[in-house]
């Protein structure tokens, strides 16, 4: 890299990601590429886990691997207002009540992301209160 070269986001992402996932240790190789990402998450003190998105879970092979690697889900898209809120004043839970059920059925943790309060959304952000309590 030349001495005016920026670093950019993806390549410093990238970096630290290899930097996770590649560690330099006193472990054989073989014993390195055995270790999932949850174990080598934890190693360094982090907890890795993966935004998943209720349809995804239909898939075998993804929650074979999800659950092999994350000890935590994030919601993809469930937890926003678009999702939630199929039309004014109606809610629907069932998307994010299937991943907070996935979560608790194989010990996830399950982050729970903030939902503002502004003008208008008062109503709603109660309503994720009550289900973020369960």
């Amino acid at each position: 890299m030349s001495a005016g070269a920026k670093l950019g986001r993806r390549k410093f992402l990238a970096a630290g990601a290899s930097a996770l996932i590649f560690p330099s240790s006193t472990l054989p190789a073989s014993a390195q590429d055995a270790r999932t990402l949850q174990a080598i998450a934890a190693s360094k003190g982090f907890v890795f886990g993966s935004a998943v998105a209720a349809y995804e879970l239909k898939d075998s092979d993804f929650r074979s691997i999800l659950l092999r690697d994350a000890a935590q889900l994030v919601p993809e898209y469930e937890m926003k207002r678009q999702a939630l809120e199929i039309k004014p004043d109606v809610y629907d839970f069932a998307a994010l009540d299937s991943l907070f059920t996935f979560a608790a059925r194989n010990h996830l943790t399950m982050a729970r992301a903030y939902i503002g309060v502004a003008s208008g959304q008062s109503r709603l952000a109660g309503a994720n209160a009550g289900r973020a309590a369960r």
